[in-house]
């Protein structure tokens, strides 16, 4: 409907809409679980308002992080990555309306108000709670060594982002011993190279010293690092004044010193050949020479170094120089973006803080729960730089996406985590009992992130499944960080904006916003009832038939 192509990143588009649309539905899922294991026998009219009442808020908002962590794309240069940000952001936003709206109406709609048999999700002993348990007991006990280590690591890691490089190469993208690379590489070795740079003089062809200055060229450039041939009109020249003269007389292998030399055998050669051996070297008026580079090794480095290279020596040519060619484009393409990856990345991080300060009320609440995501940023750099996984189109997405999917840990566990401080616990039965709650749902979001990029990992491009690896490491870091770092840098540091508007004689969190929490629930009741009436009419109808 809009007329975008297809490309390489646009594949990653349905993958992070299967991986991050079920995420809501996992918090309330798990919260309707935990209601219906309690010993309140709630309806399912009540059982809708306590979700809604408790989820609504903290789900609108990491919809509205994940959002804008998408739509932090749309300050990249690179178009197809504007594209998969307006995409993603499109299909998150009705993921999530879909989540708030028709969740609870299907939990209505299949509610049972007898008490489930079932121990309490607190009680069960499975892997993720064992784990759980332990990691509360380490974070409670010693807050400050976990800070220690875990920035320590952090930085530590974060020491290979001196490292990372840029890549545009396409042969790149396709694995060791796909066809297309071993072709490219072939080609780079034996014929020259796959890539090249065109060079266009503009004047007087056959002006001695203009001739001369692009045989001068064209022998600099044969020499020059990463170049595996080169051809230029002088080359010709070179070649018939061998045909000329003979090896020991003056003028064999030169090029003339007069312009009717040059003229004459350019006539020559147009009677005696084709005309059209000229039309890649030279135009037919002879004012325009083209001189062909071939690259050996096209990587970023190298182009940029002949690119100066070319301008510095061509400086006081007596013709206007022109260079380009499909090396320079992608050469520009690897400053696109990192010009992208600095701006979605500004962008991205500004709006998600923002978006923070506004759920806590806080601005340091913004730059609190902030932390994980910028940790996971200098994890996910510098691991790459380590590892020698290169910037491209594909990974220079993974922070605008990483941001606003792990954003969502930190403010399902600090929004818990100040639910169970306004019921009067203290700061380590509050940390202890969000593990036990809130702590599993994330856990298990977590991992069902991770499963749906892992779809990656089949890709045929190295640069997705890079992709992959990358955006596991990156959840996993936002993970760890929200269930490990902030609830010890909670214990450690106990912010003030964590305890703000808490009314300890109430079972419920009172953020004087008692007129939201209505409207919520009016939400999530009238959803519920609207398919209850839905459901109840069908019924009469099958009775009168």
């Amino acid at each position: 409907l809009l007329g975008w192509k297809f490309s390489i990143i646009m594949c990653l588009a349905p993958i992070i809409l299967i991986s991050v649309a079920n995420n809501y539905g996992i918090y309330l899922v798990s919260r309707y679980k935990e209601l219906n294991r309690s010993d309140l026998p709630l309806t399912g009219r009540e059982t809708v308002r306590s979700i809604t009442g408790s989820l609504f808020m903290p789900i609108l908002f990491s919809g509205l992080t994940t959002i804008a962590g998408l739509l932090g794309l749309l300050t990249h240069s690179i178009i197809p990555a504007r594209q998969v940000g307006v995409l993603a952001a499109t299909g998150v936003t009705l993921a999530l309306a879909m989540s708030l709206l028709l969740i609870p109406a299907l939990i209505y709609l299949q509610h049972s108000p007898k008490r489930n048999p079932e121990k309490p999700q607190h009680e069960k002993n499975d892997l993720i709670t064992r784990v759980l348990k332990g990691i509360s007991a380490v974070v409670i006990r010693h807050p400050g060594r976990v800070l220690l280590i875990s920035f320590g690591l952090t930085f530590l890691l974060g020491a290979g982002m001196i490292f990372l490089r840029i890549e545009t190469n396409q042969e790149n993208f396709f694995p060791h011993r796909h066809p297309v690379r071993k072709a490219a590489e072939i080609i780079n070795s034996k014929f020259g190279g796959s890539q090249t740079i065109s060079v266009m003089i503009s004047g007087d062809i056959k002006d001695p010293l203009i001739m001369r200055k692009i045989d001068d060229l064209t022998l600099h450039l044969k020499d020059s690092e990463g170049v595996g041939s080169v051809f230029s009109i002088s080359d010709v020249v070179r070649e018939m004044s061998k045909a000329l003269y003979d090896p020991l007389e003056e003028g064999y292998d030169m090029i003339p010193s007069s312009g009717a030399a040059i003229a004459q055998m350019f006539e020559l050669y147009n009677m005696s050949g084709n005309p059209d051996d000229w039309e890649q070297l030279m135009n037919f008026e002879n004012t325009k020479a083209h001189l062909m580079v071939r690259l050996s090794e096209p990587d970023n480095k190298s182009v940029r170094n002949l690119r100066e290279d070319i301008k510095s020596f061509t400086a006081d040519f007596p013709a206007r120089v022109t260079i380009g060619g499909y090396a320079f484009i992608m050469n520009d393409f690897a400053q696109k973006i990192i010009n992208g990856q600095i701006s979605s990345l500004v962008f991205a991080l500004l709006i998600v803080t923002i978006l923070l300060a506004l759920i806590f009320r806080s601005v340091k609440g913004g730059l609190v729960g902030a932390i994980p995501l910028a940790a996971s940023i200098i994890i996910q750099f510098g691991v790459m730089g380590l590892t020698g996984v290169a910037i491209d189109a594909a990974t220079a997405l993974l922070s605008s996406i990483m941001i606003g999917v792990g954003v969502d840990f930190t403010i399902q566990f600090l929004w818990r985590y100040r639910i169970e401080l306004s019921k009067g616990l203290s700061h380590a039965d509050a940390v202890s009992a969000t593990y036990r709650t809130t702590g599993r749902s994330i856990v298990i979001n977590a991992l069902t992130v991770m499963a749906g990029f892992s779809a990656t990992f089949l890709s045929g491009f190295l640069s997705i499944r890079f992709f992959g690896y990358l955006t596991l490491l990156a959840i996993g870091s936002c993970l760890l960080y929200a269930i490990i770092v902030m609830p010890a840098f909670m214990l450690r540091f106990r912010p003030s904006f964590i305890e703000s508007n808490l009314n300890t004689n109430n079972k419920n969190i009172n953020y004087d916003e008692e007129d939201v929490i209505s409207l919520v629930s009016s939400i999530g009741s009238f959803s519920a009832g609207y398919m209850g009436t839905a459901a109840g009419s069908r019924a009469t109808d099958g009775q009168k038939s």
